[in-house]
């Protein structure tokens, strides 16, 4: 059989088993499905093997194509299912029939159906198909009579009927967090005497980022950092950051960078959007730690220093955060509180990742921040005086990274890049 892919957008998903004994039997249907006189356009064909799937081993890898999975079942326009599979098979059969009312087709081999199916489900007209029967194809040739149909076109899913909720499309994220194998230069920098800083993309989570002395925390202008099980950027960076106290199977920490952003705050109430402070990492966290492995998993980001820059202002109307613009300004003040710290504690700070700031929370569309963010950027290294290479420390920062968490902000970054005039290289050539 054709390889195992996850594509949203396809056709038709077939769900199966690499040693499936009804592999010549979907092999047949594949050929006959492909006649134009069977189905009014011509299909392709996603396969899904269910042992890639139910592996048990909770791995992001898999947790990504089971949601491949759901995407194809809720999406395809038609499914065929391979009932040797038993409980597996009948699972995702339910989950195919409440998602979608497009055409299903189920088969399996003389009537071998699970104990525990219903005969009412396993009797016609159900269409359970037996490939040992003659008329098998014929009658799964049928089912597909609809196809790309205008009534076929209009069908929806029982829950989508309810009217009680409304589906939007979830894009696929990244499988794997690592860096982009392209990173990019001003045209404006002198390659020889001052190539300037070169500008990466990290894919994916900030939380498994390595190989940056900085990370940037877009906050909000009371300076309070999420807690430490929200799903954002300031959450991941304040859990890493704290310290344990006791076994790592209680959940004791200790706030350090709270505590030391509080103390930076002060008896302020808030400050301006823009308004940086830098506060080092405790050498006791796992953000401060080099990457190691520990228990069967990667271990310490190496981050010294977080900067952490006021982003977003409460919304007084619809409650939470929003974007307080001044993106330009936000960036600048970074790279210019960085060379600060480096010249005050006399470190050396050459590399540092920022997030898309202020399109989380903030509600800005990633597109917008990642435009501002690279024009800021491109505005200070085209053909920087010295005195600009000084208070932004051009001289000194070899690596700006920009964190794409999917890949519709990799998109985004690359276009703007491209189009700035950053020359961009593959990583290491």
């Amino acid at each position: 059989m054709a390889d195992s892919i996850q594509h949203p957008s396809a056709r038709s998903v077939i769900i199966t088993r690499r040693d499936s004994p009804l592999e010549s039997a979907i092999e047949q249907l594949i050929e006959r499905l492909g006649d134009p006189s069977n189905v009014r356009a011509k299909l392709t064909h996603t396969f899904v093997y269910l042992e890639d799937i139910f592996t048990g081993t909770g791995h992001e890898a898999d947790r990504h194509r089971y949601e491949a999975m759901i995407r194809n079942l809720a999406s395809a326009q038609l499914a065929i299912i391979d009932l040797s599979m038993a409980e597996q098979s009948y699972y995702v059969l339910g989950l195919r029939q409440t998602m979608s009312n497009n055409p299903v087709i189920a088969i399996a081999a003389n009537g071998d159906f699970p104990n525990f199916a219903d005969p009412r489900f396993i009797a016609d007209p159900h269409p359970y198909l037996d490939v040992t029967q003659s008329d098998w194809l014929d009658r799964s040739a049928a089912i597909c009579k609809a196809l790309n149909s205008t009534q076929e076109q209009g069908w929806q899913s029982d829950v989508l009927a309810t009217g009680a909720f409304r589906v939007v499309p979830q894009e696929l994220r990244f499988s794997t967090s690592e860096l982009h194998k392209f990173e990019w230069h001003s045209m404006g920098m002198d390659p020889k005497t001052n190539p300037g800083p070169r500008i990466q993309i990290w894919r994916h989570q900030i939380q498994e980022a390595v190989g940056f002395d900085a990370w940037v925390n877009s906050e909000n202008i009371y300076m309070e950092m999420a807690r430490f099980w929200d799903r954002s950027v300031s959450a991941q960076i304040r859990k890493l950051g704290a310290t344990r106290h006791g076994p790592l199977t209680e959940r004791r920490r200790r706030d350090s960078l709270g505590l030391a952003l509080a103390e930076r705050m002060g008896t302020r109430p808030f400050v301006e959007i823009g308004e940086v402070f830098v506060t080092p990492t405790d050498p006791a966290s796992e953000l401060h730690a080099n990457r190691t492995e520990r228990r069967g998993r990667p271990y310490g980001n190496g981050v010294k220093y977080i900067a952490h820059v006021a982003t977003t202002i409460p919304d007084e109307v619809a409650g939470g955060f929003r974007a307080g613009g001044e993106i330009e300004t936000c960036v600048r003040n970074v790279l210019r509180a960085l060379q600060e710290t480096r010249k005050k504690d006399k470190t050396a700070i050459k590399s540092v990742l920022f997030p898309l700031l202020g399109s989380g929370d903030g509600g800005v569309h990633p597109a917008l921040i990642a435009h501002q963010m690279v024009v800021a950027l491109q505005r200070l290294l085209a053909s920087p005086d010295t005195e600009t290479i000084e208070r932004f420390g051009l001289h000194q920062i070899e690596t700006i990274g920009l964190i794409a968490y999917l890949p519709s902000h990799l998109d985004y970054l690359i276009r703007e890049l491209d189009s700035c005039g950053f020359m961009s290289k593959q990583v290491g050539a």
